[in-house]
């Protein structure tokens, strides 16, 4: 539910903006997209992981996951996600791209 509630928000950056923000910086985005940034439950309540990915010299692409908790996901939900490799071409500062591999979900616009 966090990660779409976040990728809803990120949408509606992108709509007013015609681009996606470097960070999930709640300045940016709280409280006009989303009411608060939600954090990850199984890191320790940080940060999801998020980069923004330029694609034609602007952030018009982006990369956000989340770290579960196990592998053996009886939920199916690691079957289904992007599985994404990290891509060199992020947006001046934004985080490093991260490994969606298993046990990261993780989902692209």
């Amino acid at each position: 539910g966090d990660i779409k509630q976040i990728q809803n928000a990120l949408q509606l950056y992108y709509t007013d903006h015609q681009g996606f923000p470097a960070t999930l910086n709640e300045a940016l985005l709280v409280p006009e997209y989303i009411k608060a940034i939600p954090k990850d439950p199984a890191e320790d309540h940080l940060d999801y992981l998020y980069a923004a990915i330029k694609i034609g010299g602007r952030c018009t692409s982006y990369h956000l996951g989340a770290i579960m908790e196990t592998v053996a996901d009886n939920t199916g939900v690691l079957e289904t996600d992007f599985d994404k490799v990290p891509n060199n071409n992020i947006c001046n500062g934004s985080a490093a791209d991260f490994n969606g591999g298993d046990p990261v979900y993780d989902v692209a616009p």
